[in-house]
C-alpha cells in the first residue's frame, strides 16, 4: 500500500510553530494506522539555540538527512541558516525545490497522496509540479496570500511580476485536488477574487502544544510579542503606539528574529526590551505571569494571512492584544470569541477604551475565562479527528463520508454534567449547553434522546444562550445518547 507524504519547509527539530503543527498533525496520522512520512529542509531557524541536541540527523545521502519526529519518518534536505535578505532568501527557496522535486520524482510511485504546506512563496511551484507532472493526489494547505502581501507592504512594487506571481499561485491553488484554508474570510476571496472553487476546506489554525495549566498574574502590567520580526507584523508602528499611550508602569517584552530585527532593537528603552529568539519552554516560563500577548499586522492587511502564534498564544492562556485592521481575519477571530482588545492602527484618535480594558480586573477575569473555555472546547487538535464512522453499507457509504469531513462540530461555551457515567443518583441526569454570545441560529437546533431506549425529540428550552433538556426518563443500560 502506497504511503502519505507531508511536504513543509521547516519540521523539528526546528521548532517553528507552523513546523510543530505539522508535524503533530503527520504523528496523528500516523496513530491512527496511516503510514506518513515528512520531507522537509535540516533546521534553518534560529540555527544554534533551536536544534534538541536529543534529536539525530543522520546523514543518508550528500543533500538528505533523516530523524524520526515521535513515530513519523522524516527526511531533511540540507539547507543553511535563513539569510534576511531577500535575493539570498529566494535563492535558499529555489535550492529546496530543486532538490525536494528530485526526491520526490525519485520516489513517486511510494506515494499516493501528498500534503503541501504553502510556505515558502515559492511552494507553489512544487504543488504544481506534484499535481501536473508528477500525477499525485495534492491536498494544498494554503495559508497566505504571500502575492497580495507582498504588494501591500510593498515588498513587490512590479504590478507585472505581482500579476504573475498571483497567475502562478492561483494555476497552483487550482490544480489542487483540495485546498484547505486557515479562515472562512480567505475561503471567501480565494472564491471570488482568485476564482478558485474546487474542494475549498476552511479549518482554523490550532496550537501543536498543549495548554498550560497556570493562567497569568491579571495585576502585572505588562505584554509580549514572541515570532517573527518582519515587515508583515510592523512592529515598529505598535512599539510607537505603546510608548505614546501606556503609562511608564507598564512595560513591552519581545522576543524574536527577524529582518526588522536591528530596527526594533533600536527602539529599546526604559519600558521596552527587545530580545532575540527565545526557545519556547524558556519563553513559557519568562513570560509565565504576563497576561496580554501582542498579535501585530500591518494596517493594510486584512484577509491575507492569519498568524498562527494566536492559538499558541491562547494555548498559553494569554489574553490576545491585537494591532491590525479591523476587518483583519484574526480581528473579527478576537471579536467573535472575546480573547481580546482589538486596536485598529487607521484608528488610533480616540482609544479610551483599550485602556480602560486594559486596567479592568473584571474584564481580564471575564476575557481569560474565554480563553480557557475556547481551549477546551475548540483548539484542541483532537477536535479535527473523526468522531466513531461505522463501515457498513448502509452508514459508511462514501457520500456520508464526504458530508462528515466538510462538517464542523457545533461549537459551544460549556457543556454539563462534565461527568458523563450515570448511576442511580444521577440517572437522569441534568444536562444544559452554554453557547457564546450573539451566537448565531442557537435557536434553530433541535435534539433527539434515547432515554428510556425510544428515541424521540427532546423536551428543550432556552434560557438567554443556554440550552436545557428535560428528559423524560432514566437512561437503561449501556449507552445514552443526545
Amino acid at each position: 500500500m502506497k504511503k502519505i507524504l507531508f511536504h513543509s519547509l521547516t519540521i523539528p527539530p526546528d521548532k517553528v510553530s507552523t513546523g510543530m503543527l505539522v508535524a503533530e498533525i503527520a504523528s496523528g496520522f500516523k496513530d491512527r494506522g496511516v503510514d506518513v512520512e515528512i520531507l522537509a529542509s535540516t533546521p534553518q531557524y534560529n540555527f544554534d539555540s533551536n536544534v534538541d541536541s536529543k534529536v539525530e540527523l543522520k546523514k543518508i545521502s550528500k543533500n538528505l538527512y533523516e530523524s524520526t519526529y515521535k513515530n513519523v519518518k522524516v527526511f531533511h534536505i540540507s539547507s543553511k541558516k535563513r539569510s534576511y535578505s531577500d535575493s539570498k532568501r529566494i535563492f535558499q527557496w529555489l535550492k529546496f525545490h530543486y532538490h525536494s522535486k528530485k526526491y520526490l520524482f525519485k520516489h513517486r510511485n511510494e506515494y499516493s497522496h501528498i500534503f503541501l504546506f504553502s510556505y515558502p512563496p515559492t511552494m507553489n511551484i512544487v504543488g504544481i509540479f506534484i499535481s501536473k507532472f508528477l500525477k499525485i493526489k495534492l491536498i494544498y494547505s494554503y495559508w497566505e496570500l504571500y502575492p497580495e502581501i507582498a504588494e501591500k507592504v510593498n515588498r513587490i512594487k512590479n504590478k507585472f511580476i505581482v500579476s504573475l506571481f498571483k497567475s502562478i499561485d492561483t494555476f497552483a491553488l487550482k490544480s489542487a485536488d483540495s485546498v484547505v484554508l486557515n479562515s472562512e474570510e480567505l475561503e471567501e476571496y480565494i472564491k471570488n477574487e482568485r476564482l478558485v472553487e474546487n474542494n475549498l476546506l476552511t479549518i482554523n489554525h490550532f496550537s501543536p502544544f498543549l495548554e498550560l495549566e497556570k493562567g497569568p498574574n491579571i495585576n502585572k502590567k505588562s505584554i509580549f510579542y514572541a515570532g517573527n520580526i518582519g515587515k508583515p507584523q510592523n512592529i515598529p508602528l505598535f512599539v510607537n503606539y505603546f510608548n505614546e499611550s501606556l503609562s511608564n508602569e507598564w512595560t513591552l517584552n519581545i522576543y524574536g528574529s527577524g529582518e526588522e530585527y536591528k530596527h526594533v532593537k533600536s527602539l529599546e528603552n526604559e519600558k521596552v526590551v527587545v530580545n532575540e529568539y527565545t526557545e519556547r519552554d524558556k519563553l513559557i516560563e519568562l513570560t509565565s505571569d504576563i497576561p496580554f500577548a501582542l498579535v501585530s499586522l500591518d494596517p493594510n492587511l486584512t484577509i491575507e494571512g492569519f498568524p498562527g502564534k494566536t492559538f499558541d498564544y491562547l494555548s498559553m492562556n494569554k489574553i490576545i492584544l491585537c494591532f491590525a485592521n479591523g476587518n483583519s481575519a484574526v480581528s473579527r477571530f478576537i471579536e467573535k470569541y472575546q480573547v481580546g482588545i482589538n486596536i485598529d492602527p487607521k484608528k488610533l484618535h480616540n482609544l479610551d477604551y483599550v485602556l480602560e480594558k486594559l486596567n479592568s480586573t473584571n474584564f481580564i477575569e471575564k476575557t481569560l475565562n474565554n480563553v480557557i473555555n475556547l481551549n477546551k472546547n475548540e483548539i484542541n487538535k483532537e477536535k479535527f479527528q473523526l468522531p466513531r464512522f461505522p463501515i457498513n453499507e448502509k452508514y459508511g457509504e462514501i457520500e456520508r463520508f464526504k458530508s462528515i469531513i466538510k462538517s464542523y462540530p457545533l461549537e459551544y461555551k460549556e457543556l454539563f454534567p462534565k461527568e458523563k457515567k450515570l448511576d442511580k443518583t444521577n440517572n437522569p441526569p441534568e444536562f444544559f449547553v452554554e453557547f457564546f454570545e450573539n451566537q448565531k441560529n442557537i435557536k434553530n437546533i433541535s435534539c433527539y434522546s434515547n432515554e428510556g431506549d425510544k428515541w424521540e425529540k427532546s423536551d428543550i428550552s432556552f434560557n438567554n444562550y443556554t440550552l436545557n433538556i428535560k428528559f423524560r426518563e432514566a437512561f437503561l443500560p449501556r449507552r445514552g445518547r443526545v
